[in-house]
Parts: structure tokens; sequence; C-alpha cells
């Protein structure tokens, strides 16, 4: 079972900030958009729930490097990466990865808690100023980290 504070706090936060950044009425078709933050915990257990059964129904899942994607140009509508730029070996790679994200991206990409510092001098860190052109905020749960964004014109 999720803690019902951890879940009360940051699901409503990180569905708003994307539904924000992408303009969707949904982020998910399964997943309508909590209200408020007091909404009940039981209100949310329900869709993570959801979210996980639609998870586990058999799909087709690819397991490639993410900066060479086995997709072709303009696949998906948005391509969204989260917490996962700090394991990245370095800021090469990453440049390599967001090549990628754009490439087979229709409307644009979110990359979600980049870390400006870190417990694990094993981090790859980043600074706001080298996402220039982008649209960037304060982490969801922490200062110490930032999201970064940036909307194609139709």
């Amino acid at each position: 079972m999720i803690p019902p504070m951890l879940l009360k706090f940051l699901l409503p936060k990180i569905l708003d900030h994307l539904m924000m950044v992408f303009k969707l009425d949904k982020v998910l078709e399964y997943v309508e958009k909590p209200n408020n933050l007091d909404v009940k915990v039981e209100e949310l257990e329900d869709k993570v729930i959801e979210l996980e059964r639609v998870a586990h129904e058999p799909k087709e899942f690819v397991n490639c490097e993410a900066s060479n994607l086995p997709f072709g140009d303009k696949q998906f509508d948005y391509v969204i990466a989260y917490s996962i730029f700090q394991y990245f070996p370095s800021h090469k790679y990453a440049q390599k990865v967001i090549s990628e994200m754009n490439r087979v991206s229709k409307k644009g990409i979110y990359i979600g808690d980049m870390p400006i510092c870190s417990h694990d001098n094993n981090h790859t860190l980043y600074k706001r100023e080298e996402f220039d052109g982008w649209s960037t905020s304060e982490g969801i749960y922490t200062n110490e980290r930032f999201d970064a964004w940036k909307i194609k014109n139709e």
C-alpha cells in the first residue's frame, strides 16, 4: 500500500504539473485530475490502482538505449522522462538523449526531477542555464531539483 500522506502530496502535484505543461485535460485517459489536495486518499488510491491495472495489461515493451531510440520520427505526441537524468554518465550522453526525445516527439518533451545537487556523488548534476530556450520550474517536491520542458510550435 502507498503511504497515504505521500500519495496525497505527490500524485496531485505531478498530475497538475504535467497537465499545466502540456495543456491537457487528462494526463492519461485513465486518470482524471484531482480537484485539490484535500481529495480523499481513498479516491487517489483508486486512481493509482486503476493505473497499476492498466500498466500490467499486456503491452509491448521496448528495452533500448535512451540515446538511440528505435522509434520513427514524431511517433509520439509527448515524450516524458522523470527522475532518470541523474543516472546518465555525462552531459554529452544527456544531450544525445534529449536529441532523441525531440526527434520522436510531435508536440514536446518534459524532463522532470533534474538534480541541481545530490547526496550521491555519482549523480550527474544540471543547471537551469543549460536549458536555455526551455521553460523550467522548481522541482515538484524539492528546490534542489528542477523540471524542464519544451513545447514545439505546431
